[in-house]
């Protein structure tokens, strides 16, 4: 780091962050559709109670209902692209 330049915590963030969603879709791209299937399932039905505990009031459920929706549609992004390489 030059002298007088600082740390911009924001980019520290943004990396942690970049590196979690990787992990992330690195995960979902070493499992099985029928796994893939298995935890779409799982997110639709938790996005189905999240938006109870939204309808009640309940703070947190804002920030998971997002991150469910995020990971719900990376899978649907694998599953379509699994699908169209099968297609060829």
């Amino acid at each position: 780091m030059e002298k007088g330049e600082t740390r911009n915590p924001k980019l520290e963030t943004v990396s942690a962050a970049s590196m979690k969603r990787r992990e992330e879709v690195d995960k979902y791209r070493d499992m099985h559709d029928e796994d893939l299937h298995a935890e779409t399932a799982r997110l639709k039905e938790s996005l189905f109670r999240l938006n109870f505990k939204l309808a009640l009031g309940e703070v947190d459920a804002i920030k998971k209902m997002r991150q469910e929706r995020k990971s719900l549609a990376r899978i649907r992004t694998l599953v379509r692209q699994r699908e169209l390489e099968a297609g060829k």
